[in-house]
């Protein structure tokens, strides 16, 4: 404990995931749900329900589904490279939720969940195993 508490290195990524996670945690509730609830489905409770349940699914889907790319990814691209994708990935996320956050096409929403979830599961394993 006494070695990886004092490794600068560890502190930072550590440090990093964390602020990472608990960002992500305090947006999510109001940026997914408030979203798809009163901006995609105009406020009707029971089809932003649906709708957030589909997502949720095919978030956790995604999750379980994104282990086996990573696995090829990353000892074939390098682990930085890897991590480098995995950021790409997450900041076209955000970047979509523009163009798919709407109320015309609501099953948009999938999209930016796929490629975050594919992200941040990158992320994660990658980060924790650096």
């Amino acid at each position: 404990m006494k070695h990886a508490g004092t490794n600068k290195n560890f502190i930072m990524l550590t440090l990093a995931i964390f602020t990472l996670a608990m960002g992500f945690n305090f947006v999510q509730l109001l940026g997914s749900y408030y979203i798809a609830f009163y901006y995609v489905c105009g406020g009707d409770i029971v089809a932003g329900s649906s709708l957030s349940a589909i997502n949720g699914t095919i978030w956790a889907i995604t999750g379980v589904l994104a282990v086996f790319p990573l696995n090829w990814i990353s000892p074939n691209w390098a682990k930085r490279n890897t991590l480098t994708i995995s950021i790409l990935l997450m900041c076209l996320a955000q970047l979509s939720k523009i163009v798919c956050y709407n109320p015309t096409y609501p099953y948009l929403l999938i999209i930016p969940t796929i490629l975050l979830s594919i992200g941040m599961l990158f992320l994660f394993t990658l980060g924790l195993l650096w």
